[in-house]
This record gives C-alpha cells, sequence and structure tokens, in this order.
C-alpha cells in the first residue's frame, strides 16, 4: 500500500538518517574500536527550529509559461491564455536585510478578506459542507519584502505544493532552508491550487478535475 509523508517529515527523517549514517560510521570497525556511545558522544544533531546564519529574504512575482495554456485563467485579454505561474521566492539576504521591517503573513495576500470569502463561500456551495468564516493570519515572518540579495552562488529548491494546496503554506520550512542558504522558489500550480490571485483575478482550484483525479488514485 502506497504510504504518503509530509514534507516536513520526509525532511526530518532524511536529517535522522544522516545523523545515524554520521554517527555510526564506524559500526564495521573491528572489536578494539570504540563502542557505540564513545563514538557518539561527540555527535551533533542538527535542531530543526535552530536560528539559520542569514537573513532572509522573499519576493513574489509572476512568470508566464507561454508554451502551455492556461487551465482556468481567463484574464489575459486573449481568446486562449498561457499558463500563468505566481511565484514565492525565498533567499539569503545580504544583512542589510536585518534593517528592513519584519513582514506578515498576510503580506502574502493582495486580495481582501471579503473577495476570500466569497470565494469560499462558492465553494462550500458547489461541494457542501459546513459555514467557515475567513480571516487572514497576520503573525510575523523572518522574511524580509524585496531585500537584497546575499552575494554568491546558492543552491536552488523547488517546493512544490500538494494538490489543492498553495505555494507559502510552508513558509516555515521556506524560510528555514532560505536562513540556511538555499534560494526556495515556490510555485502556485494555476487551476490545482486552493486559491491564487493572478493580476488581481481570484482563481481558485478546478473542483471538478481535483475530485475526478482523487477518485483516480
Amino acid at each position: 500500500m502506497l504510504r504518503r509523508i509530509r514534507l516536513p517529515d520526509l525532511l526530518g527523517l532524511i536529517l535522522l538518517s544522516c545523523s545515524i549514517v554520521a554517527c555510526d560510521g564506524a559500526s564495521t570497525a573491528g572489536s578494539d574500536g570504540p563502542d557505540a556511545g564513545a563514538r557518539c558522544a561527540s555527535c551533533g544533531y542538527l535542531d530543526p527550529w535552530t536560528a539559520g546564519p542569514y537573513p532572509v529574504g522573499v519576493r513574489s512575482d509572476l512568470w508566464i509559461d507561454e508554451t502551455r495554456a492556461a487551465l482556468t485563467w481567463t484574464g489575459c485579454g486573449r481568446s486562449s491564455c498561457p499558463r500563468p505561474v505566481p511565484v514565492s521566492i525565498w533567499y539569503p539576504a545580504d544583512d542589510s536585510a536585518r534593517e528592513l521591517p519584519p513582514s506578515s503573513f498576510d503580506a502574502f495576500f493582495s486580495v481582501s478578506e471579503a473577495a476570500l470569502q466569497q470565494v469560499v463561500d462558492d465553494l462550500i456551495e458547489e461541494l457542501g459542507g459546513d459555514q467557515v468564516d475567513v480571516t487572514i493570519p497576520d503573525f510575523p515572518v523572518q522574511g524580509r519584502r524585496d531585500a537584497p540579495l546575499r552575494a554568491g552562488r546558492w543552491p536552488v529548491v523547488i517546493f512544490s505544493h500538494g494538490a489543492g494546496g498553495v505555494r507559502f503554506q510552508s513558509v516555515f520550512l521556506t524560510e528555514y532552508l532560505a536562513a540556511h542558504g538555499y534560494i526556495v522558489v515556490a510555485p502556485d500550480h494555476e487551476g490545482d491550487a486552493t486559491i491564487t490571485e493572478i493580476n488581481g483575478e481570484i482563481v481558485t482550484v478546478d473542483t471538478r478535475k481535483f475530485i475526478e483525479s482523487a477518485l483516480k488514485r
């Protein structure tokens, strides 16, 4: 049976596995070698909540894939629209970013709570379910908006949200990676993200396609 695992859990397993491998490197040594306790006395374990050495910058952009057609977006003013790819990018920022004002989670939204509430109401009417009151959370985040990129070359990670997710759903993870020296690019999958905003237009998940896909699994 195929088991699904959440990305944060997978990251934890990878880190744990690395720690075990690092600590057990001498496990095949002869009987004269140090015992497990001695070998691991100096082993360090990476705390996933430890702050990274770099300040974090974040910016959002809209990329257009001209090679593929949009699934649900119709706001391009043409009979057939290209595929929009809204992205958020987290990255190691220059030290000057520490002087910039901190951001908050609600900065990822450019639409009002009233507009989001209408979208949720429409989805509930279509799919059924209880009324949900929409509130955009405003808790603080590490990322400084449009902070200058730190000089240097950095590995790039692509974060892909799951079906019905959004690109900034795991900001705790994307910020953590950026603070430790990674550039993280997270796109919204148009037609598959629960909700995304494209040039002022709210685009929601294609519920029919979403349900049909789930039934085929």
